[in-house]
């Protein structure tokens, strides 16, 4: 869709700088700090007292500006490493798909050329709703998987029907139109079957979009049906008012005065979202980045961007919808992107957070390596882990390390949680917990290999009767950052088959004590 806008866009250069030519007077927060003070002078506060209420009143507005930052957080990012197949541009969608109780994601993407085929991607979130773990899932497990889309394909669920399940709408990059696929099935077995234009409440956007149609859900006006806002290859608004009700949808496509979206122009409309950023009950317009407060009331809407107020985003792209969403219950707000890469960005107003030293470190057998976590704050908490996995009682903002592996800090603020980069700890005399290992004499005693491999597939791995109950299998890439990692306690385990194509080592380990290394390649 991106290459598609910027060929259009290069044509009507002039209207699209009006795209940045809006915008409000700033709102000055320390004006009101300042007269909270002088009232609190003519009140003849205590001079404790008044510092007291000054450095709250500071703390505040710091951390109000710190929750309104979005900013990438790599180590965080539920979804790094995946990529849609054609590399080029990537539109997930969050939804819980199986009714387990945390978001799944489906993608589409972009393929150019005027033979280009679009699929539809699945994630499916094999954690929970705290600690997300997402599965790139094919064949009967991706109830899209068969499905090809001209150009460009974009995903959105909802339950438009009010039958309690998911049903979705796809946008191609050819026809304008948006196809309807209804969930046939449950809320936990999903099967979407297509359906006539004539069973489709959208089948008017066929008519008035052009090439893309990529839709936005909201109750607009307080009715409690959805409302749908579709934007268009031209950067058009279409507002479609479902005159229906939730369960029997009608959309009639307003124009004029009776379109709250009117006053966007020619290639305004851009990467529809909408969102409750402040909390007051009514949905905000956002337009990939740009913020459009809603200034109206619930039954009468009314937008105007907002240029103060609002989120404030390190990057992103304004042509690509925010995905807001909040997959591990943490106070952070947090959105996911896709990219012109085909990757996805995962932006929070979490706080940056650092370890140090980070990167590989050698300490001597008996020696320990204290480790500081940033920022120190006595209102934040800190959890040190290991291999991905918590130490206990280490809860300080520094630890000192006393055996080898790869340690991280989670660190809790009032915006959020966060995640360190990796100290990667190894002891002098050993080798690097990143590096190739040779095969140990306890290979031969244990007789572990991961088979087939190399594999396009999954990795398999059976475990001998004398391993230890509990004894950890860990799964680290070329550089040693940690994959995957799983405990013993069964006679075979299998992992791999999200992994994309590279090089990985199997590494088992009794405590600190590494029983085998294997080479692993996924073809």
């Amino acid at each position: 869709m991106l290459l598609l806008f910027f060929e259009i866009f290069f044509k009507h250069l002039i209207m699209f700088i009006s795209l940045f030519s809006h915008g409000n007077a700033a709102f000055n927060k320390w004006q009101i700090i300042t007269k909270n003070i002088h009232k609190m002078k003519t009140l003849k506060l205590t001079l404790t007292a008044f510092c007291i209420v000054s450095l709250t009143s500071l703390f505040t507005v710091n951390t109000i500006a710190q929750c309104n930052n979005f900013k990438l957080h790599n180590n965080d990012n539920p979804l790094k490493g995946f990529k849609v197949a054609s590399g080029i541009e990537s539109h997930p969608f969050f939804v819980d798909i199986d009714g387990d109780g945390d978001q799944d994601c489906f993608s589409g993407e972009y393929t150019p050329g005027m033979n280009g085929e679009s699929k539809i991607y699945f994630f499916k979130n094999e954690g929970n709703s705290e600690q997300p773990a997402f599965k790139k899932t094919t064949g009967a497990e991706n109830p899209f998987d068969k499905l090809l889309l001209p150009v460009l394909s974009i995903p959105n669920f909802i339950d438009i029907d009010a039958d309690g399940d998911y049903d979705c709408f796809l946008g191609d990059g050819n026809s304008g139109a948006l196809r309807f696929y209804k969930n046939e099935g449950t809320a936990k077995k999903p099967v979407f079957e297509k359906q006539s234009a004539a069973l489709n409440p959208l089948s008017l956007v066929k008519i008035s979009a052009s090439t893309v149609a990529e839709p936005a859900f909201a109750d607009i006006d307080g009715d409690g049906d959805f409302d749908c806002l579709v934007a268009d290859i031209d950067g058009d608004a279409h507002y479609f008012k479902n005159t229906g009700s939730a369960r029997e949808p009608y959309f009639e496509h307003l124009k004029g005065v009776a379109n709250p979206f009117n006053f966007l122009k020619y290639y305004e409309a851009v990467g529809p979202s909408f969102y409750d950023w402040n909390n007051d009950g009514l949905p905000d317009l956002f337009l990939g980045t740009k913020y459009y407060k809603n200034t109206g009331t619930k039954t009468n809407p009314a937008f105007t961007e907002n240029k103060t107020d609002g989120p404030k985003f390190s990057t992103g792209s304004f042509l690509l919808p925010l995905r807001w969403v909040n997959l591990n219950n943490a106070a952070a707000v947090s959105v996911i992107t896709g990219t012109a890469s085909g990757s996805f960005n995962f932006l929070s107003t979490s706080i940056d957070a650092s370890v140090n030293p980070e990167g590989k470190k050698v300490i001597a057998k008996g020696a320990a390596l204290t480790m500081s976590a940033t920022p120190n704050n006595s209102l934040y908490t800190y959890q040190w882990m290991k291999d991905g996995e918590v130490i206990a009682g280490a809860t300080k903002s520094s630890f000192a390390a006393v055996s080898a592996g790869n340690y991280t800090v989670k660190i809790k603020g009032g915006c959020g949680t966060s995640t360190t980069n990796e100290a990667n700890i190894s002891l002098s005399g050993e080798s690097s917990i990143v590096a190739a290992i040779p095969e140990v004499s306890d290979v031969a005693a244990l007789n572990i290999q991961a088979f087939p491999n190399p594999t396009k597939d999954e990795f398999s791995v059976r475990l001998p009767v004398n391993l230890k109950a509990g004894t950890t299998i860990r799964i680290t890439d070329l550089s040693g950052k940690l994959v995957e990692t799983k405990k013993s306690g069964s006679a075979s385990i299998k992992f791999g088959k999200q992994f994309i194509a590279g090089v990985y080592f199997l590494q088992v380990y009794d405590g600190d004590k590494l029983l085998h290394q294997q080479k692993l390649i996924k073809n």
